[in-house]
């Protein structure tokens, strides 16, 4: 879970795998602060960060959460709160 940041405009999700690839997902269309990351590949292990951004600048990364994702494809949830 996450804290939404005062003044952010927009979020992004970012997801890196066990050899450095970097994915960028945009989180601007959230409901009730989920953001839903399409599907990813399955039996990989993953670390996800959010940043949030406007006009000015990006915020740090929030912490990392690694984990890995099951036989099937991998649906993520990221909750701000």
């Amino acid at each position: 879970m996450y804290n939404e940041s005062a003044g952010a405009e927009n979020y992004f999700a970012i997801v890196t795998d066990r050899w450095g690839n970097v994915q960028t997902f945009d989180c601007n269309s959230t409901s009730n602060g989920i953001c839903t990351l399409p599907e990813l590949e399955c039996s990989q292990n993953l670390t996800f960060t959010l940043e949030a951004h406007n006009e000015q600048c990006p915020s740090a990364p929030s912490n990392a959460v690694t984990t890995e994702t099951g036989k099937n494809h991998f649906s993520f949830y990221i909750i701000l709160v």
